[in-house]
């Protein structure tokens, strides 16, 4: 048996032209060189030391050596930078995606979301009776006690109150639906219990998280409209890093930030952003004119307004643009996608 001094197969003897040929390399080499003798005096390895080749002789030893390009597309929905070529998420594709999810599984997230619309409907209700706002709307109110109402300083401290523990409860739900997002974008499935579990471990950072986002944003916006729309660009990935990636607060902003620098998300940012505000804007809008000409009914319909608007917000415009946020993050992050 003679190797070859190359790669190390196992050549072949041409007995008619006295060589021995390499199937592997093609290198040849004399007959009578590797006569009997000669390969008595080159010494055996023990067992122990004897390595077989790591490619199968009947393969081109370069295809060892070349890149094997995994599946097209692969099993997961997303493939690490090794890989292939990062790419930049699109706007179309992330918004559809987050559509798929939400109505294949659009049980699980409903079953999930009702906690959110409850919490945030009696919080509209109680800053309404709190602020004596929906008392306005009665007739038996007398014009100077409805301007009052407005402009007091009991008006302003209960808002703001509400609008706190409103940022509260979605923080949580924020956290919990981008891990739902990820586990539907992923397998196909999801349940409640996934939302539940991460708003469970992570709640002090995931409601610190996004009250401090929305108090940058609402800050930057009464400031100036500019500083805004960049405080929005550089952070809407915060919460999601801290849910998906464990990540505390500081660390999460600063990974948004290169996250958004990244991947260009300042178009994606705003249009998601004020896609969710116009969408639960415009379910209370009918409510809210009838509420303005509505007489004595005035009050009724504010309140309705109120639970229109809640249960928009939590059932539909949320739960989208929570998704659409998610995977926005996954493909950017991982710099492959399938829609």
């Amino acid at each position: 048996m003679v190797s070859c001094p190359r790669c190390g197969a196992h050549m072949v003897r041409d007995t008619k032209m006295g060589v021995y040929i390499c199937p592997i390399c093609g290198h040849r080499e004399r007959a009578d060189y590797h006569s009997k003798t000669q390969q008595e005096k080159q010494p055996t390895p023990p067992p122990s030391l004897q390595v077989s080749p790591p490619y199968s002789p009947y393969q081109p030893p370069y295809q060892q050596f070349q890149y094997q390009q995994p599946p097209y597309p692969p099993s997961y929905p997303y493939a690490p930078y090794p890989y292939y070529f990062h790419q930049k998420p699109d706007l179309s594709t992330s918004i559809s995606s987050a559509l798929k999810v939400y109505l294949r599984n659009i049980a699980s997230f409903l079953i999930y979301y009702t906690p959110m619309f409850l919490l945030i409907l009696s919080l509209s209700l109680l800053s309404l009776k709190l602020t004596g706002v929906s008392d306005i709307f009665y007739e038996t109110t007398q014009p100077g006690e409805a301007q009052t109402g407005f402009l007091s300083f009991k008006y302003f401290f209960f808002t703001f109150l509400v609008m706190l523990a409103e940022a509260a409860v979605m923080g949580l739900f924020f956290g919990g639906g981008a891990s739902m997002a990820k586990e539907a974008y992923e397998t196909g499935k999801t349940s409640p219990t996934t939302g539940f579990s991460t708003m469970s471990q992570r709640a002090p950072y995931l409601i610190g998280g996004y009250m401090l986002f929305m108090f940058l944003i609402t800050v930057g916006s009464v400031a100036c409209l500019i500083p805004g729309i960049l405080f929005c660009y550089w952070w809407l990935f915060a919460v999601v890093i801290i849910a998906l990636e464990g990540y505390g607060i500081i660390d999460a902003f600063g990974k948004s930030k290169d996250f958004a620098e990244k991947n260009d998300t300042l178009i994606f940012s705003i249009i998601v952003f004020v896609l969710m505000l116009a969408i639960t804007a415009a379910a209370s809008m009918p409510l809210s004119i009838l509420t303005l000409k509505g007489g004595g009914r005035s009050a009724a319909f504010l309140w309705l307004s109120q639970a229109v608007s809640s249960a928009v917000q939590s059932y539909v415009a949320f739960p989208i643009f929570v998704n659409s946020v998610t995977i926005h993050y996954l493909r950017g992050r991982t710099g492959r996608w399938w829609g």
